[in-house]
């Protein structure tokens, strides 16, 4: 299996690092002019996408007819309880995004398939205060029609 890892940059500003498995570890190797510790791998991830936001949680599952899982994004995007659910298709390393504003940051992503179509869909909580929040369950016939 491959990693993801949710990184932060800044407040409201950060992505996702995708560390593919390969035969020789995960990554690449690193071509700057970091200097290491002896005993370590200079490694980087294979791919880098800018969510623009703060990722706070990522989940993969396979959406669409291919074999490939896509990566969704839920985002903060201000320190005003917004954010976005992005997703992420990824065949033979190149990705496009999905991106639709939702109300509230994105905390938490599951899928399952709620409406029984043979179609997996995805579930979202989101914080829309500091006590408050909400649940959204996007029913997917394709990619495209996430609301």
């Amino acid at each position: 299996p491959d990693i993801l890892v949710a990184v932060s940059e800044a407040q409201s500003a950060g992505g996702v690092q995708i560390w593919y498995n390969k035969l020789a570890g995960f990554g690449q190797p690193d071509s700057s002019s970091f200097v290491y510790e002896p005993d370590t791998q200079p490694k980087m991830p294979s791919s880098y996408f800018n969510a623009d936001g703060e990722a706070l949680t990522i989940a993969a599952a396979r959406l669409d007819a291919d074999i490939f899982p896509e990566i969704v994004i839920g985002t903060r995007a201000s320190l005003f309880y917004t954010g976005d659910l992005l997703v992420v298709r990824t065949v033979d390393g190149s990705a496009e995004n999905i991106k639709n504003s939702i109300a509230g940051e994105v905390v938490t992503i599951d899928f399952a398939d709620f409406d029984k179509d043979s179609q997996t869909d995805v579930v979202v909580t989101t914080r829309v205060s500091q006590t408050s929040g909400k649940l959204a369950i996007y029913f997917l016939d394709s990619l495209s029609v996430i609301p």
